[in-house]
């Protein structure tokens, strides 16, 4: 298994106030669901993330206002290309 993939943010928009996000890469074992869990309290997000068996990815069901979830994604979007580390 090759750790050293950089992050994909898969975007899959269920409803204007419900996303289902998929991150592939190597972000289990690095803090990321930490990271999301942050960024969405911050932002009021609610929902789930989690980490599926196939050790290459985190799953994200993310629920509020459609505006919020556009900047919640982006923002998913941006710390998928810098360091994965919490903030």
């Amino acid at each position: 298994m090759n750790n050293n993939v950089e992050p994909k943010v898969m975007l899959y928009h269920v409803s204007e106030d419900r996303r289902r996000i998929v991150v592939h890469g190597f972000v289990q074992g690095v803090g990321y669901r930490a990271f999301v869990k942050a960024l969405a309290h911050r932002m009021g997000v609610r929902g789930k993330v989690k980490n599926p068996p196939d050790g290459r990815s985190v799953e994200i069901i993310a629920v509020g206002p459609g505006e919020t979830l556009d900047l919640f994604t982006k923002s998913l979007e941006v710390k998928a290309e810098g360091p994965l580390t919490p903030t």
